[in-house]
């Protein structure tokens, strides 16, 4: 029986991959100096992100066995990381912007509800965390302690987004368009 290849490497090479994935590193190296700037730089990184691993998961799916693949699934989970760790500092600074100020910056983004929605993630977690409900909850590791829970419990929280902005996105049928 002949296999079937989705002739992916019509989209992109495994050097614009590489490529990619340097464009982003760099991109994860600046420091932008206001809000606005590290916002737009987010949603360009995580975009990005998210397209290259996209891409890469599907030339895996394709041929697990192509060794030049691996490499880049590692790649890109080093970079997926990173970007979780920017998401989780942007969330900290739009946490604490007075509401005054808060309406002002988002009145004219493009990004208000992406932010608005960011912000209220942080504050529920901010507010679980104040009052300790989190030692409470079925996440908690009685072995591990409190910091694992915390851990454990901002993993949640931002997995859940994670999901959510995906699902929001039509993650299926972009692997679909790519595949088609």
């Amino acid at each position: 029986m002949q296999q079937t290849r989705w002739q992916l490497e019509k989209l992109y090479t495994i050097d614009d991959v590489k490529v990619g994935i340097a464009t982003i590193q760099e991109a994860l190296i600046k420091r932008p100096s206001t809000l606005t700037e590290q916002v737009e730089r987010y949603q360009q990184v995580a975009r990005d992100v998210e397209e290259w691993s996209d891409f890469i998961y599907c030339l895996y799916a394709e041929d697990v066995t192509r060794s030049e693949v691996h490499p880049l699934l590692e790649e890109i989970e080093v970079v997926q990381a990173t970007v979780r760790s920017l998401a989780a500092e942007l969330d900290t600074q739009i946490a604490v912007v007075s509401q005054e100020d808060w309406e002002t910056f988002v009145a004219d983004s493009p990004y208000a509800f992406f932010l608005n929605e960011r912000r209220d993630v942080s504050r529920i977690v901010h507010r679980l965390f104040k009052n300790n409900c989190y030692k409470t909850s079925v996440l908690t590791d009685s072995k591990a302690g409190d910091n694992s829970t915390n851990s454990a419990l901002w993993h949640y929280v931002s997995s859940w987004m994670e999901n959510k902005s995906r699902l929001v996105k039509g993650y299926t049928k972009r692997c679909l368009r790519l595949t088609a």
